[in-house]
Formats: structure tokens, sequence, C-alpha cells
């Protein structure tokens, strides 16, 4: 469910969402009465934030004002998400005894002080040489160090009376190596030596690197985009929604920001698109997507530490009013994340645990106004073997309404194809006054009752029923002053509906 409509499903289920249909009938003390139940549920809106697994929670606040409030992770990027393995797979010559390599990055404009490899990260040597005599060979790399000893490694190179000795040596596997060094490079030292101990310069020799992956690393990581993420979520409640709406008088989104990168990156929203039933497609509008979200990010200092970045939507920056008011039945985001996107280049770092994640939070305070909504919502029904030789039937409708909005409604039986069959009131609908205080408890409000004979014709109507359609049209009390209400944990609505049958 969206996050932006989650909020409205919580508004609207306590009216006919809820509805279902019981399976019992019970018989009257002379055996000729049938009382069969159609629908019969109870909701108050505090019901709506006991499912953990919605992500809704209802508060109550000091005034015993109803505040709804979801929260959902829309992106989690952590390490190894970002700085994958670099598959190298390649051969670099080494051109003299004391030769200068590069880290062949994939961008340019990185710069690496220091870091630690991980395990992903293997390395070994090649040798080619013309010499007719055995060579020790012994490989440092200064600026690769592990507990304070650097890199180093012999090789023994034997000539077996080839015009050209070849040899690779096993990986070597850079796990927990540190490196330190300037410009991206680091130098390949080599001593190879005959048996009479003086030192020879090898014909050919070769570093193979397999991958790069660090688990630290310190500099500047560049200016790129990264993980861009999209996705369309799609929204089902709005196929109950027939006409009219209500209106929020102050709903706010919060993004919610967590970051442990040290250095600085900006959250740039493409697109956010919101489809109607009907439709339309609209999109959230603010300067502040427009200008991007820059992540509070920890100093070299604070590393380890995690730093919060937290900005509203509210109806004074952004148009979240109408979104908030419009029937959405998809939305499509499309998020991106640039790095260093600050036109200095800024020395940072990340470790292993490194992570940034983004939250969506909505906080809708239950002030509002419904003009004329319209909803409806169906349950599944088989009256053919229950009412197969009644003789009379009364249609009852028994109502308890402890909310502060009028409320009126609709029953249409429908047939296996979904055509109506019957309908009542026929012409009109039946009318719920919603309470004067709300602070009025269901216990408190009297139920309102209403019956209704049916003819023969429709009593074998009655019977081809598979579905019954029940439509509720509600206004807020103050509606037609503009005024809105609040709700709160007190207001609920009970709803029974049921056949009297007589055989």
């Amino acid at each position: 469910m969206n996050l932006f409509s989650r909020f409205l499903f919580l508004f609207i289920v306590f009216s006919v969402c809820s509805c279902g249909k019981v399976d019992t009938v019970s018989l009257d003390a002379s055996g000729q009465a049938w009382a069969i139940p159609l629908i019969n549920t109870t909701f108050a809106i505090l019901d709506a934030g006991e499912n953990p697994s919605d992500n809704v929670v209802v508060e109550i606040d000091s005034e015993d004002h109803i505040v709804v409030k979801y929260e959902g992770e829309v992106l989690y990027e952590n390490t190894a998400d970002i700085f994958f393995p670099f598959p190298i797979i390649s051969y670099f010559p080494v051109l003299d005894s004391v030769a200068p390599l590069a880290f062949p990055l994939p961008n340019e404009d990185i710069i690496i002080e220091k870091a630690l490899f991980a395990d992903f990260t293997e390395m070994r040597f090649r040798f080619m040489s013309t010499e007719t005599e055995d060579l020790d060979i012994k490989v440092t790399i200064p600026e690769f160090t592990k507990d304070g000893e650097v890199f180093e490694t012999n090789v023994f190179l034997p000539y077996e009376g080839e015009d050209t000795t070849k040899l690779e040596t096993a990986n070597y596997n850079m796990d927990d190596w540190l490196f330190t060094g300037n410009d991206n490079s680091f130098y390949v030292n080599y001593d190879a030596r005959n048996a009479a101990g003086e030192r020879i310069l090898i014909d050919s020799v070769h570093m193979y690197v397999k991958a790069i992956h660090f688990k630290f690393g310190q500099g500047f990581f560049g200016q790129r985009p990264f993980n861009i993420k999209k996705d369309i979520i799609e929204v089902g409640i709005f196929q109950k929604w027939l006409s009219g709406g209500f209106t929020f008088e102050e709903p706010k989104v919060t993004m919610l920001i967590e970051n442990s990168f040290g250095f600085p990156v900006r959250a740039l929203f493409n697109a956010i698109e919101l489809t109607s039933i009907n439709d339309n497609v609209f999109f959230l509008e603010s300067d502040i997507l427009m200008d991007g979200i820059d992540f509070n990010y920890p100093s070299l200092d604070e590393m380890g530490e995690v730093k919060y970045t937290s900005f509203d939507f509210t109806v004074d920056n952004s148009n979240i009013n109408e979104i908030f008011n419009e029937k959405t039945k998809n939305v499509y985001y499309d998020l991106e994340a640039i790095t260093n996107a600050q036109d200095e280049p800024i020395i940072g770092f990340f470790r292993e645990d490194s992570y940034y994640k983004v939250d969506i939070a909505v906080e809708v305070p239950m002030h509002l106004k419904a003009n004329e909504l319209v909803l409806t919502d169906t349950v599944d029904v088989d009256l053919s073997e229950d009412i197969g030789n009644v003789k009379s039937i009364d249609l009852v409708w028994n109502i308890r309404n402890a909310f502060p909005i009028n409320t009126e409604f609709q029953t249409v039986f429908l047939d296996g194809s979904g055509n109506q069959i019957l309908a009542y009131p026929a012409n009109d609908w039946i009318e719920i006054v919603g309470t004067s205080s709300s602070e009025e408890g269901l216990s408190e409000v009297d139920s309102q009752n209403f019956r209704t004979s049916l003819n023969k014709d429709q009593i074998e109507a009655l019977k081809m029923a598979k579905k019954i359609a029940v439509l509720g049209r509600f206004n807020s009390a103050g509606v037609a002053n503009g005024e809105s209400i609040w709700l709160t944990s007190q207001q609920a609505i009970e709803l029974n509906i049921g056949l009297d049958a007589r055989f």
C-alpha cells in the first residue's frame, strides 16, 4: 500500500471495508422464525493500528484526538552495495626493478589515500627470463602493510634449459592488508639475484590483479550517481471509492535519513508520479525535491558515528494536500543518490559497516472534512437454501454510529454476473445521524433500526443473490459550514444487517 494513501485506508475501513458474512442462523422458540445474519461488524479507528505488519501506529494526543502515523523504508544501501569489487582480471607490466603502478580504478576522479583490502582482492606475479641460471627474487610493496609489516614474498625461478624461463606465482589474498600511498599509486620492487649474488634485471615482470575490493577506504570517491531506485506501488483501496471526497487539514510527510558514510551524499528525486483511479497523472511538487536533499555525514574524527537528517513536506512547501486528497491507484518514484555533489573535493571515508537509509514517515492528524464521500464494499452470499420455502422476509438494519459524521447506507443485492437484482432502499438512502459530541462512545448512542418487508418478487430475486454490495455516503457534521472535525478514540460504528424470515 502506498505511503501517501495508507492513512486514507484507516479512515475508509471503519465504514464498510470490514464487513463480513456470518454463516449461522438462529431459530426462535416457536420454530417458525429464522434470523439470518448477513453483515455483522464493529470498527473503531484505534483498531487500524493493531497489525504491526502494516507499519501503522494510531496515537492519541492529550485532547484524545487521533493521529495516524506510518513509517516505511524506501532506500537502504551499505558498503557492499556501493563499493563492490572492481573486476579487473588483468596483467600490469612492472617496467623496472622499482616501478610505480596505479590502481586501475573505474573513475579517474577517485583519489585513494588509505584503504583496507577485503578478501575478494587477489594478486600474483609472472616472471619471464632469458638468464641461463637460477634466480632468487624478493618482491616488496612498501605501500602494502599488515600488522606493521611490509608486504614481501620470495620467489625461486629455476633455470631448466629452455630459451626462456617462465614462472607464475600462486595468488596472494590481500584480506586485511592496508594501502597507504599518494596519487592512487604504489611501487612494486623486486630484487633478482643469481647464485653469485649479482643483481639481474628480469626481461618481463607482470603483476596480475583479479579484483580490487576495499572494506575501508579514505579519500575522495568521485562525483557519480549510483544505485538508482525505481518502483511502482500499486494501491487497491480506491476501488471501493465511487464519488465525493474528504480533506485533511495538516498532513505531513517526513523523510528520515541515517548515514554513516563519511562523505557527502545528495538524494535526487527524478520523479514522484501518482496516477488516480481516473488515470489522471500528477506529481509531488516541492522546491526540496528540485534542489535535492543533502545527507548529514560524519567527519574523519567522527568515524563510526551515524548522522541524521530529516525534512518535512507540508502544506507550506509542497502540494501535499492535493496528493492526500487524490484517489491514487499507483505511485511511481525514481530516486537517485549522488556522491560528492558539491564543487570542492572532500576527503571522506567508508567502513565495512557503513550504510545510509531513507525512511518515509507520514503523520496525519485526523482533523478532516468528509463531503459527499461515497464508498462501497461487497461480501459473498448464497441464500437459496436458507430461504428456499420462506413465506415472508423482512430486511433488518441495526446501526449505531458514534462518529460525528452523518452516514447514509444502501444495500444492493447482485447476481452471479454482478447485475443488480434488488436494492434497499430502492431509490433512496437509509440516513444515520452522527453524534453531536466527540466524547460519545458506542455504549452511549442509541441503535437506529430499520425494517422493510419484501414482496414475492423481491424474495425470488433474493434467492438468486450471490453478493451484497453496501454503499455508504458520508458527510461530516459541519461540512455545510466548511468546518473540520476531529476523530477521537471514543468513536466507532456498529453495523448489523440481517433477514427476519418466516416459514
